[in-house]
């Protein structure tokens, strides 16, 4: 009875913060050369910088699509390594941490349950449409007007989701997270979050990924900030 009760207050203290804080905002992070000492954050934030990542690789693959839809011929280089991050980082590292270590924290309350449930299918979905535009893209020129209409649809709906995904994902469950756990289970989180970015990024490869972030960007006509709105 005394463990319903708390976790009814659980439940309660959350829909608080959710409806008194809709959005979570993090601290900016540089995006050069980066001191370790910037490396040590919360779980959320680092999944927070990692959104941020993702968001400006859809960026630059929205402007490679827009170029392809009124030239054949168009480079589609960017479009592939930025597929490939999203597979190695996003989908590898990313996606697997959320399913494991944040999704699972939310049994105790039924909607928050249900948003879970609906951004992991959302997780498989970016799975599918990512292996194909691999696929469309490994030779780095698209072959016909048939599997250019894919490639541009694909990029379109990924585009849709990954923008309405994070939305939730930042807005809703992380927020709730910080209001749902005690301290020493975030810590715990905090701790696995830095494990697992070690294992799949890393000081060096954290480095790495801006400057491939970099590239890609500049190949894809996106690296000035100024240029933005681009329509």
């Amino acid at each position: 009875m005394v463990k319903n009760m708390k976790t009814i207050k659980e439940s309660q203290n959350v829909w608080g913060l959710f409806f008194s804080s809709l959005v979570q905002v993090s601290a900016p992070r540089i995006s050069g050369r980066l001191e370790k000492g910037l490396r040590e954050i919360s779980a959320t934030e680092e999944l927070s910088r990692e959104h941020a990542i993702l968001t400006r690789l859809i960026i630059a693959m929205e402007n490679v699509l827009t170029r392809l839809s009124s030239d054949m011929k168009t480079d589609l280089t960017p479009l592939n390594q930025s597929a490939l991050i999203i597979k190695n980082i996003v989908i590898d590292h990313h996606m697997k941490f959320e399913e494991e270590n944040i999704y699972p924290k939310f049994k105790y309350d039924k909607t928050l349950m249900e948003v879970a449930d609906k951004l992991q299918a959302q997780h498989d979905m970016a799975r599918e449409t990512t292996k194909r535009m691999l696929e469309l893209t490994k030779s780095k020129k698209i072959g016909n007007e048939k599997e250019r209409d894919e490639l541009i649809q694909s990029g379109i709906m990924m585009s849709d989701l990954i923008r309405v995904h994070i939305a939730w994902e930042e807005s809703v469950l992380f927020t709730a997270l910080q209001a749902a756990l005690p301290k020493s289970s975030i810590e715990e989180l905090d701790r696995k979050m830095l494990e697992d970015e070690a294992k799949f990024i890393g000081d060096e490869g954290l480095e790495k990924l801006f400057d491939d972030l970099s590239r890609i960007e500049r190949a894809a006509g996106t690296h000035d900030i100024s240029a933005f709105p681009f329509r």
